[in-house]
């Protein structure tokens, strides 16, 4: 009798050992009206969809440029600024949307669907992150940063577009960032454990802009 008991409290306790972590996640997604847990991409991710896409800003306070001698801001009303950072020459000599630190970006994700068949059932997330010059993932900006779309069917040779807007949190480093648009196969149930998805893409950079101090 004793041994059953130690056995079902010992079952018990790993049982809610493993259910911490979850549901330390799910208070963190939830907490930023999220439907369910940001997918991440593993080492051999491979994007399966035959699409573009990219991402437009609003209502700038100005561009940012980079060159091999470092990085200028261009604000509106207060002339060139230059910044102590210097980036990879893949980001040299072109123009990057400004927003200033503490203020709302206004952002729309586009997809184009290249093929001629519809894609169903979607779940795109649009996630800021602070720049990797490497090009891959970044570290997430403070807050809620994640805005998510549930898109029932992007047409074949169609554009699908969704707008949101970001506040830019105060601390936020100077230089330029990333939005991170993924997009994966849904299938919503009502208890968050049994929501199924699958990414489907992934791409780290599909937008860049700067908030300089």
């Amino acid at each position: 009798m004793r041994r059953n008991l130690f056995r079902a409290a010992l079952t018990f306790l790993i049982a809610v050992g493993l259910s911490l972590p979850a549901m330390a996640l799910a208070g963190s997604w939830k907490k930023c009206g999220l439907s369910a847990p940001v997918p991440h991409a593993g080492k051999h991710f491979k994007n399966r969809m035959k699409v573009k896409v990219w991402v437009k800003y609003y209502k700038t306070a100005g561009y940012t440029v980079v060159d091999p001698n470092g990085i200028y801001f261009y604000i509106k009303g207060k002339g060139v600024k230059k910044g102590n950072h210097k980036y990879p020459k893949k980001y040299w000599y072109d123009a990057y949307d400004l927003y200033m630190v503490g203020s709302k970006m206004t952002y729309s994700v586009h997809i184009w669907n290249k093929r001629w068949r519809a894609y169903k059932k979607l779940r795109v997330l649009a996630t800021q992150e602070i720049l990797n010059p490497k090009g891959g993932d970044g570290k997430d900006m403070k807050g809620c940063s994640t805005h998510e779309w549930m898109v029932k069917k992007i047409p074949g040779k169609r554009v699908w577009c969704g707008k949101a807007s970001f506040m830019i949190p105060g601390g936020t480093p100077s230089g330029l960032d990333q939005t991170h648009v993924k997009i994966a196969k849904w299938k919503k149930h009502k208890k968050w454990w049994m929501c199924k998805q699958k990414l489907l893409y992934d791409k780290p950079q599909a937008g860049i802009f700067c908030p300089p101090k």
